[in-house]
């Protein structure tokens, strides 16, 4: 990991809603199962916290939409290549964590099925109506 990326905290987890880092009052966890031992706590959302979301989304979605495919895919590729590079060993362990997985089958899983750097411009074509 580069020097001047922030580790990412794979103990502590929040929501975000409308960009803002939230918790709720009950929470809830997984078992690993490899160990019989909890994850990390999860907040557990509330109908109210996935009607703000989906509120937030929405209002987010009218912004994106006015961008152009070429600056939307831009985005993506610098967030999934961000994910897959720099957080590479930490995405494995959590996913070993919460699956049981051993360490050979996790990252594969998570990053392999789909190189989103591969994606070409025009991929979207198949949504357009056929004349």
């Amino acid at each position: 990991m580069a020097a001047n990326t922030p580790k990412l905290d794979f103990d502590t987890f929040h929501n975000i809603i409308n960009g803002q880092l939230t918790t709720t009052p009950t929470i809830t966890y997984s078992l690993n199962p490899a160990t019989g031992l909890p994850n990390a706590p999860v907040p557990l959302s509330t109908l109210a916290d996935t009607n703000l979301t989906v509120a937030s989304a929405s209002t987010a979605q009218k912004s994106w939409a006015k961008t152009t495919i070429f600056h939307r895919r831009t985005q993506l590729l610098t967030f999934a290549d961000t994910l897959s590079i720099t957080y590479l060993e930490q995405f494995t362990q959590l996913l070993i964590a919460e699956q049981g997985n051993r360490i050979s089958l996790p990252a594969t899983r998570f990053f392999a099925p789909l190189p989103l750097s591969a994606i070409p411009l025009n991929s979207h074509s198949h949504l357009e109506k056929q004349s």
